[in-house]
């Protein structure tokens, strides 16, 4: 799907009929989804590094901050290393636990891609991670029908409470549901330094 295709689905769900939200509000709110679902269900990719010393070099696709290192295997030199990434004044560091000469494949997470040519979502999720996106768009219509309630002549007061009470109910409705599909964590709980796991997990 591309992201004016998205943007379609989350506009569907949140139906804001009287166009209170912005075409730049609608597109920030896709990417705070995109954001957090990196996060839930990370983009795993894997690339093989030369080492030779203490230190793992950062394969050439890393995003610093946002890359997490899931695995290593060995290809050559011998036992795998335990590798520990850490974030250092330099940045992110791939630290072995000896001195390690030989060929490492590193699998590690990539933040996901939603635009008019590029789709990492994972097939099956597009819909619940639009339903993140809603969520957070009835969020700000839920605010918006409250200011204008405190705002407003008395005759719209009710009106505009109930749309705002309305909202709230579906933003909580729609990220029910997202964790329910995708699973629940807490966005920025990233350990400053984490020791790699093995074993498989989903890819696109």
């Amino acid at each position: 799907m591309t992201l004016s295709g998205f943007i379609d689905l989350v506009s569907a769900l949140i139906r804001d009929d009287s166009a209170v939200l912005t075409p730049f509000q609608l597109d920030t709110a896709a990417m705070q989804a995109l954001q957090r679902y990196s996060i839930d269900a990370p983009y795993l990719v894997s690339e093989l590094v030369t080492c030779d010393g203490l230190l793992a070099p950062l394969p050439s696709t890393w995003q610093p901050g946002i890359s997490q290192l899931k695995s290593a295997v060995a290809l050559t030199g011998g036992v795998t290393p335990e590798v520990v990434q850490q974030k250092g004044v330099a940045g992110d560091q791939l630290h072995l636990d000896r001195h390690f000469t030989g060929a490492l494949m590193l699998e590690f997470s990539l933040a996901h891609q939603l635009d008019e040519s590029h789709d990492t979502v994972f097939y099956g999720d597009m819909e619940a991670l639009a339903c993140y996106a809603a969520a957070i768009c009835c969020d700000q219509l839920a605010a918006y029908y409250i200011n204008e309630a405190n705002s407003t002549l008395n005759v719209d007061v009710t009106a505009h409470q109930s749309k705002s009470s309305e909202y709230r109910k579906q933003a909580t409705a729609y990220r029910t549901r997202y964790n329910a599909h995708v699973g629940q964590k807490t966005p920025g709980s990233t350990a400053a330094g984490a020791v790699v796991s093995f074993g498989s997990r989903r890819r696109k």
